[in-house]
């Protein structure tokens, strides 16, 4: 695959930036516990974690998973709208809250070293990508750690060839969060425009062997289980449609029910959801005309980005604000793989001309009008903001300024223990 390091096989000797890669995202997590006690004593937090407070929010429900089963009520919240992988293996490990914390940190660790068996990244690039504000997720117990590690698991046999590690990544994340619908179009799309534009036959046998058959098969054992935990065929999409999850034309301006807290936040993964689409057009039209091909982790992750991003703006509900909330949309997509990707073209491997700056200038002022940004000048500042913090990201590529990569690891070390602060205080971090 183009521009990917050539690693050693899978079940040899594991080199060594795999291994320090992998204990320095565990490190990372551990330190940020530990240094949270300090935190409160000195005033800058309130609340520290424990046994209850991570249990907010959705970890609440799959704590019920674990403990209980599933359960569905017409009209009635229930847990039916969470896949099970997460509270199986929670209630196999056979831990508390903190265990299972802990156990995710490690499943989340195994991913992270995946990634660096691909991309042999420098020591500074792996702590920056480590400090990316969405990333506590996989610290708690939410699903976002597994997801991580099993696309990764699966980003890993895609580049060593080897179906097995293929089929276990997918039909594992199949059972772990509802990506099924989204990575199966995009993972077809990506055989297709990855390979001859003359013979596609090659392409449709790939798709359905290597990743249908994991993902729908995982799916179809998933929707089995939940009738007959319940009783109720298809429980889990009853469920998202009454919490508003259907399919709606989008209402303008994009907004949050929480406010302007982490709507930058939503924006910023948003706007990529558009330059991802404007560069699978691109990739597109070169397959189509020229025959040439790019490189396949990086049309998935594009291809990602572009149905996540669709998802939130035709299925998300209006609660709040009535207009479409966008909440969510920053970790369902920057805390995974597909982002790391993304950060590896446009920040590590990318070259930059002036004019790329004047580009992202120009193309995501347009889009924060999409965000109300016209309403009045501090909206427009507030916005331009994390524009301001992309461009940062591509200045990385030029390695020129040598204080840059540990200016932003500070500036995302500040977001992401804040964001971490309010899930434990009960403030919804999406």
């Amino acid at each position: 695959m183009n521009g990917l390091k050539k690693i050693s096989g899978i079940g040899g000797k594991i080199p060594v930036h795999v291994l320090n890669s992998f204990f320095l995202a565990l490190g990372y997590g551990v330190a940020v516990y530990i240094l949270m006690p300090f935190l409160l004593r000195i005033g800058m937090l309130v609340e520290i974690p424990d046994s209850n407070n991570l249990l907010n929010w959705d970890a609440g429900w799959y704590y019920q998973i674990m403990k209980e089963g599933y359960h569905y009520t017409e009209g009635v919240a229930s847990n039916s709208a969470f896949f099970p992988l997460m509270p199986w293996v929670w209630k196999v490990l056979h831990v508390g809250v903190w265990g299972i914390s802990f156990a995710n940190l490690v499943f989340f660790s195994v991913g992270f070293a995946c990634i660096n068996a691909i991309y042999d990244l420098d020591a500074r690039t792996r702590f920056l990508w480590l400090t990316i504000p969405s990333f506590y997720f996989v610290w708690i117990p939410y699903t976002e750690a597994m997801f991580v590690m099993f696309i990764s698991l699966f980003f890993l046999g895609w580049v060593k060839q080897k179906r097995w590690l293929i089929w276990l990544g997918l039909f594992c994340v199949s059972l772990t969060r509802p990506t099924t619908m989204i990575l199966a179009p995009a993972l077809l799309i990506t055989e297709l425009i990855t390979g001859s534009n003359k013979n596609w036959l090659p392409a449709l046998k790939t798709f359905f062997v290597d990743y249908a058959l994991p993902l729908f098969g995982g799916l179809a054992f998933f929707i089995w289980y939940e009738y007959y935990a319940t009783g109720v065929w298809f429980a889990f999409f009853k469920q998202e449609e009454n919490w508003g999850h259907k399919f709606a034309w989008t209402i303008f301006p994009l907004n949050s029910m929480y406010g302007l807290r982490l709507l930058w936040l939503n924006a910023v993964a948003l706007f990529l959801g558009l330059v991802s689409l404007l560069t699978l057009v691109r990739l597109g039209l070169l397959w189509l005309f020229k025959n040439k091909n790019e490189d396949k982790l990086f049309v998935v992750s594009c291809l990602y980005f572009t149905g996540i991003s669709l998802v939130t703006i035709l299925f998300n509900p209006i609660w709040g604000t009535s207009t479409t909330n966008v909440y969510d949309i920053h970790r369902y997509a920057l805390v995974s793989p597909f982002f790391w990707v993304l950060l590896h073209r446009y920040s590590v491997t990318a070259v930059y001309k002036w004019y790329h700056y004047v580009a992202v200038l120009v193309l995501s002022n347009l889009f924060w009008l999409a965000f109300a940004s016209y309403i009045h000048r501090e909206y427009l500042l507030y916005f331009n903001c994390a524009g301001i913090l992309m461009m940062m990201y591509m200045s990385l590529a030029t390695k020129r300024i040598q204080w840059m990569p540990m200016a932003l690891a500070a500036i995302n070390f500040v977001v992401q223990v804040f964001m971490f602060q309010w899930y434990l205080e009960m403030i919804y971090p999406g």
